[in-house]
């Protein structure tokens, strides 16, 4: 099995959990008022914005698929996954760079300081539309749980010179086999599912879910690739480029992008969990 949860009383199959989330988002009438208002106020095509926050939705657990933690499942409860938040960032990352749309620290900086979202360039065959919306799709995915972990230290890959869990499955990646099959199931039947992203201008959202599924099939072969090094040093500096930016109370509209996107996917994460583990 694949667990997004499991205690003695229930269990959450992942693949289910993540599929389930993104459609309920979907669902939900905040998610095309937030999408109409993001796709206004960062002048994005409203099909993009609307893709990038239903990826953001179905990859925010992705992350709990390594095999450091599904290992010791089947034998013992797993209800903590410390450090997914940062694997699920690195997976996803890795899937845009492989889609074409590579992101730096100055990208993520210029993103969450509003009056420097004119700073992001494009290049090498990108645009700046196309790494907002990668951004967009990958802050909510590392801020999701923003509300448990133990202030900016917990976005940091290593820790007093040792690597934390995230660190680990960095340095030796492993995608638990079990998991494999079942996401990739999961990805092909919510293609035919997305038919607004086929009406995308920006991004193909269908590219970057081909790359996760190829990656998640056997990331060995980019191990020593520099997509898989432009990934690691984008997460591994990830803790300085947050406390760095992130330390001021000021309010600005990419801060409060985020936050909003943060908000629907843990409201829809919220209810997912709480039915399926309570059994309903």
């Amino acid at each position: 099995m694949c667990y997004a949860y499991r205690d003695e009383k229930s269990e959450e199959p992942l693949p289910n959990h993540l599929a389930d989330v993104a459609r309920y988002c979907r669902e939900r009438w905040e998610f095309i008022a937030l999408a109409n208002k993001i796709s206004k106020v960062l002048n994005l095509p409203r099909n993009d914005v609307q893709c990038a926050i239903t990826l953001a939705a179905l990859l925010h657990d992705i992350g709990k698929a390594a095999e450091i933690y599904q290992k010791d499942c089947a034998s013992n409860k797993c209800t903590q996954f410390r450090g997914h938040h940062l694997i699920s960032m690195f997976l996803a990352d890795l899937a845009f760079r492989a889609s074409g749309i590579p992101l730096s620290d100055s990208d993520v900086a210029s993103f969450i300081i509003e009056d420097r979202v004119s700073d992001i360039e494009g290049g090498d065959g990108t645009t700046a539309e196309k790494k907002i919306l990668a951004l967009l799709v990958l802050l909510p995915i590392v801020f999701h749980h923003y509300h448990q972990v133990g202030g900016f230290t917990s976005y940091n890959v290593y820790k007093n010179g040792d690597a934390t869990n995230a660190g680990r499955f960095i340095e030796s990646p492993k995608i638990w086999s079990p998991c494999i099959e079942k996401l990739d199931a999961m990805v092909q039947q919510l293609d035919s599912e997305l038919a607004v992203c086929r009406q995308s201008t920006v991004v193909d959202w269908f590219d970057v879910l081909r790359k996760l599924r190829q990656i998640l099939s056997n990331i060995e072969l980019y191990r020593e690739s520099n997509l898989y090094r432009g990934s690691r040093i984008l997460v591994e500096n990830l803790g300085n480029t947050i406390e760095k930016n992130l330390k001021s109370l000021s309010i600005t509209l990419s801060r409060t992008v985020i936050e909003s996107v943060v908000g629907l996917i843990n409201l829809c994460d919220g209810y997912v969990a709480y039915r399926a583990r309570a059994g309903r």
